[in-house]
């Protein structure tokens, strides 16, 4: 490969700026930051048809030489897409952060993102974060139906940055249990609802939403986008105290 300084078109004391192709970026053989969200697949998707519908690709991929090794912060969803693209794309942005430390990427990141908003889950480093982004992971690959892109979204579907945070909060509340108890008793609860067990009964569910909840064995959000707190205490009592 040619050396990468050949493809810099801008050197600041904060990093570089290239402009490179996607096959050499290929080579670099990127990472995901250790902190990012787990990829959306359908956003891949998306913007691999943009890209294949324009040839050509949106904006800057941000990466930090960390450990010895290139991790990409932001823009992953874009770099993912270009992975996939069967063709080789001229004029793809990169910028790189030479030798950073962790919190430098941090910092950066949290720039680059202050009009979006990002579970604070990813910029922690908490024993308890592993269990529950496995947690809202395994609800969207068996729940894809209930998954929204929107943080607004109507019940009972949830969405995936807004279950990490309320999950988190929950394990703040119950600071006294872990999160790998935590994520039992959700699972234990959504059982409670379809069994109708701590004075909930399905009479009071909508009918289009209780048909819903009923074919896919997902209650959790019948009421609301987030974890009912008044129910989950009734479980917490009966299964934990």
């Amino acid at each position: 490969m040619e050396p990468l300084h050949n493809y810099s078109i801008n050197v600041t004391k904060n990093g570089a700026l290239y402009c490179i192709d996607s096959n050499t970026l290929a080579l670099l053989n990127v990472k995901s930051w250790k902190r990012n969200r787990p990829a959306d697949e359908e956003r891949v998707k998306e913007i691999l048809a943009n890209i294949q519908d324009t040839q050509r690709i949106q904006g800057i991929i941000y990466l930090a030489h960390l450990n010895s090794k290139l991790v990409c912060y932001d823009g992953n969803h874009r770099r993912l897409a270009l992975k996939r693209y069967d063709y080789n794309m001229s004029n793809v942005l990169i910028h790189i952060i030479w030798n950073a430390p962790e919190q430098t990427i941090v910092k950066e990141f949290n720039l680059l993102n202050k009009a979006v908003s990002v579970p604070q889950i990813y910029l922690r480093n908490d024993s308890s974060d592993v269990v529950i982004v496995d947690f809202v992971r395994s609800m969207v690959e068996q729940y894809p139906s209930f998954c929204s892109s929107s943080k607004i979204c109507k019940t009972p579907n949830f969405n995936r940055d807004l279950l990490t945070d309320d999950i988190t909060d929950i394990v703040e509340e119950y600071s006294m249990y872990t999160a790998e108890q935590i994520v039992q008793i959700l699972s234990k609860m959504n059982d409670a609802y379809k069994k109708e067990l701590y004075k909930f009964r399905k009479t009071s569910v909508p009918e289009t939403t209780k048909a819903k909840c009923a074919k896919e064995g997902l209650w959790l959000f019948w009421q609301s986008r987030r974890i009912d707190r008044i129910y989950l205490a009734r479980v917490v009592k009966v299964n934990l105290s």
